[in-house]
């Protein structure tokens, strides 16, 4: 699935441009739809390249969502797994494999050891993103 919008930045005579680029598909879609993508962009934009949907953006996406009322999600992989100032504020990380939420963590726990730690008395994984069911890979 193509994504709905898309940010990027480039350094033209040493001023960093920034252009949003929006699918044609998204014009088809529901008005919030629509407004949400647009906000997700705008986050981008003012978290500043290089960020991903890390720390700095989803507090931008918290306020917005506030503000506005949408859910404002990530809704497909997280562009750049080696986000530097993330995975440097974190000792370890895990990417979930369904949407691409990338969480930090200080402390090694048995989230972090084991994060697709199977549960055979449920048939279930012990640890999902509650975000979207997906499993936890350690990248970090």
């Amino acid at each position: 699935m193509d994504p709905l919008g898309l940010t990027s930045w480039k350094t033209i005579d040493g001023v960093l441009d920034t252009t949003i680029y929006l699918n044609q598909g998204l014009i088809t879609q529901d008005i919030s739809i629509i407004k949400d993508t647009v906000y997700h962009e705008i986050a981008h934009v003012l978290a500043g390249p290089n960020v991903g949907h890390g720390l700095k953006w989803l507090n931008i996406v918290s306020f917005f969502g506030k503000k506005t009322g949408l859910p404002m999600q990530v809704t497909q992989k997280s562009e750049s797994l080696e986000d530097e100032c993330f995975l440097q504020e974190h000792k370890y990380a895990l990417i979930c494999e369904k949407c691409g939420r990338i969480i930090g963590f200080e402390e090694m726990t048995d989230f972090v050891k084991n994060p697709r730690s199977f549960d055979k008395e449920h048939n279930c994984y012990r640890y999902t993103h509650t975000g979207c069911g997906g499993v936890f890979k350690r990248i970090k």
